[in-house]
């Protein structure tokens, strides 16, 4: 099992926030390019393409830069102090 407060497990984590956002930018680009605004997703709903153009870019930047948008909670565990 993958510790996410490693840094290996830190590395696995933004790998894939970085291949959600890659997809996602993919996703919106494809109908953007065709000249359509929208695309239908898995249930025929609508998706506004430069919303999915944000959402991956905002992941990407995540991956890519670190920070807060990238943190995953650590498996540190905290005594109470009485």
């Amino acid at each position: 099992m993958i510790d996410f407060g490693s840094k290996s497990g830190e590395r696995v984590g933004r790998f894939f926030i970085g291949l959600f956002g890659i997809v996602a930018i993919g996703l919106g680009l494809r109908p953007m390019l065709m000249g359509n605004y929208s695309y239908e997703n898995w249930y025929r709903g609508l998706v506004f393409a430069p919303v999915a153009l944000l959402l991956g870019a905002v992941a990407l930047l995540a991956a890519v830069l670190g920070g807060p948008l990238a943190a995953l909670p650590s498996g540190k565990k905290h005594k109470r102090k009485h």
